[in-house]
């Protein structure tokens, strides 16, 4: 049994790296509110034009983020063949990648399911 201690740099050092990709996430959302929210006090009188302002930004996050995913997940398999050659690959990370995958790709269909709008 291996005792597994980390120093308070170590603990430091993993916060940070937390706190840092929150930043970046939040900037990015932030960056992309921006462009999506009205600003004008004439557009937020409006019902219509704030929940076709939500709509416009829910679609293109979805669609957007899809693309990443995939993206990341053509990556996971990189890395697992990659692995798989130097004989470290694991099963369980296989099965986590393809459940992920097929979770982002029945997105638009729970939507369809739940609201009845195509998505």
């Amino acid at each position: 049994m291996s005792n597994l201690r980390l120093s308070f740099s170590d603990v430091c050092g993993h916060f940070a790296g937390i706190l840092m990709l929150a930043i970046v996430f939040l900037c990015v959302h932030a960056k992309t509110a921006d462009a999506a929210w009205p600003t004008t006090a004439s557009a937020l009188q409006s019902p219509d034009k704030v929940i076709g302002k939500m709509e416009t930004f829910v679609d293109e996050s979805a669609v957007s983020g899809k693309k990443i995913s995939y993206g990341l997940g053509g990556l996971g398999v990189v890395a697992m063949s990659a692995f798989a050659f130097f004989g470290r690959f694991n099963w369980n990370w296989l099965w986590g990648l393809m459940g992920g995958l097929m979770l982002v790709g029945l997105y638009g269909t729970g939507v369809t399911a739940f609201t009845g709008d195509t998505f």
